[in-house]
């Protein structure tokens, strides 16, 4: 049943017609841990608690933990309910394009900007051997792209016809050139997985498009991996739907308080580091290059404060860690080890916390230097060519931040700032206001934002407090 025929949800009910509610339960699970908030009519935030997840188990004993600490005013019957989840590895998605820099660069674009895990990713025409790694990789939903339209139309359907010999994906979307879909999609089409057509992510030169592809991955991580992650008593239960809390942040963004300039999300985790950002596009981006989309989320899986730390300290730059290393007198490759044998690890010294405040500020830097655009130079044998790509983030106007580094850390503002100062050589945020999400806020902006972008702009004003611009930002901005 696709999203037009579904049966409202009650949470659709309620925001969606406008009418009288009292108290509405915004639910994520995480891989972590398991959040819940209620809000009253304007935002007003009654209570918010959390509880270790039980992917493992049944989620519903974790959300049922996490509703169990909430104060008393907070407890009892709600109206509605909106949930999302990134619980075991969230969804996972394969993107198939028919060039790197191309078509598919469009398609992990995409993919990522619908909230997925991109856990595998070819281009060209596929052979046996890359059939093999999707299969291995174990992807939930394909996401085939290439082509213009219009265009080749041999290449989308060579690598149908072999991504039809896959094992592992649930589901199919076909995004690519527009005259060879169809046929790709009967190629696809067995009878036993869901396969869906949208509009090509990469419809002509100089021009993306991810909005139907966005909507066809919430489709199906609807229809078929909330069922495989446990997640459909969880709707049954509240009446409601569940989407990618990924897809869910970045709809938060434009909800956020101020005017004027891009924003920054960066989410520091245990494993890796999502960076989210809306606005700072280039007018001027090549024909023969993917423009970057307002809403651009990048993940980078090697860059993390437990599992990921070796790979926050293998970023570091060799002066930079052997700074760090002097003033902290230690090996920062053995405090790495340590944190990612030990994923719970908690610091109990003010050593701990210092080695802690090191990584989190590699890190952030290392996360949106990678996000944020940067001058390239071209070498030729008439000269040297500069050239610019990716995002324009010098004029950001507010920086949000969360994770446990910055909502239990001292001076959290003061180590994005320092993490800033750290970048090199990219088009990174200048002076932004910076605002730490304590309250794990953005997912519940983000499902509020879909129905009711009145309320979630409300909560946000509540939620995220960002400083004022101090008169030196002010400057650098002007500057």
């Amino acid at each position: 049943m696709t999203n037009a025929k579904r049966t409202k949800d009650r949470a659709e009910v309620f925001l969606g017609e406008g009418r009288p509610w009292d108290r509405g339960l915004l639910i994520d699970i995480g891989s972590t841990f398991t959040k819940v908030m209620v809000i009253a009519p304007r935002g007003a935030m009654v209570g918010r608690a959390q509880a270790p997840t039980t992917i493992d188990n049944d989620v519903m004993e974790g959300v049922g933990a996490a509703l169990d600490q909430l104060p008393e005013a907070a407890r009892g019957a709600y109206d509605w309910a909106l949930s999302s989840s990134s619980a075991a590895g969230g969804l996972r998605m394969a993107s198939v394009g028919l060039t790197e820099n191309l078509s598919g660069r469009a398609g992990a674009l995409a993919a990522f900007g619908a909230g997925a895990k991109v856990i595998a990713n070819e281009h060209g025409l596929l052979d046996d051997a890359a059939v093999a790694r999707i299969d291995a990789a174990d992807p939930h939903l394909v996401l085939l792209s290439g082509g213009l339209d219009g265009g080749n139309r041999e290449a989308l359907l060579h690598n149908a016809l072999r991504l039809s010999k896959l094992k592992s994906a649930r589901g199919f979307i076909v995004a690519g050139n527009a005259d060879a879909a169809q046929d790709a999609h009967v190629m696809l089409n067995d009878g036993r997985r869901d396969v869906r057509v949208v509009d090509n992510v990469f419809p002509r030169a100089g021009e993306i498009a991810m909005t139907a592809t966005r909507d066809a991955v919430r489709d199906l991580f609807l229809r078929h991996i909330t069922q495989a992650k446990g997640l459909d008593g969880l709707m049954a239960t509240f009446r409601t739907e569940c989407e990618p809390t990924p897809l869910a942040v970045s709809r938060a963004l434009a909800h956020l308080p101020g005017d004027g300039g891009p924003v920054v999300f960066v989410d520091l985790g245990g494993a890796t580091t999502d960076v989210h950002s809306l606005g700072g596009v280039r007018d001027d981006h090549r024909a023969v290059e993917v423009p970057d989309p307002e809403v651009m989320r990048t993940v980078e899986g090697d860059l993390g404060m437990r599992w990921g730390a070796p790979g926050t300290v293998g970023a570091m730059s060799l002066a930079a860690r052997a700074a760090a290393e002097s003033a902290l007198g230690c090996d920062l490759a053995h405090e790495a080890a340590r944190r990612r044998e030990q994923p719970s690890f908690l610091p109990a010294t003010d050593h701990d916390r210092a080695v802690d405040r090191v990584l989190a500020q590699a890190g952030v830097a290392t996360a949106i230097e990678r996000h944020a655009g940067k001058v390239v130079v071209r070498h030729r044998p008439w000269g040297d060519r500069y050239q610019v790509t990716g995002k324009d983030l010098r004029q950001t106007r507010v920086l949000v931040a969360t994770g446990g580094a910055f909502r239990h850390g001292r001076e959290p503002e003061h180590m994005v700032q320092a993490s800033l100062s750290e970048i090199e050589g990219a088009q990174s945020p200048r002076a932004p206001a910076i605002a730490v999400d304590h309250t794990y806020a953005l997912y519940a902006i983000g499902l509020l934002a879909r129905l009711a972008p009145d309320l979630a702009r409300q909560l946000a004003a509540q939620a995220i407090v960002s400083p004022s611009p101090s008169r030196r930002q002010q400057e650098a901005r002007a500057s």
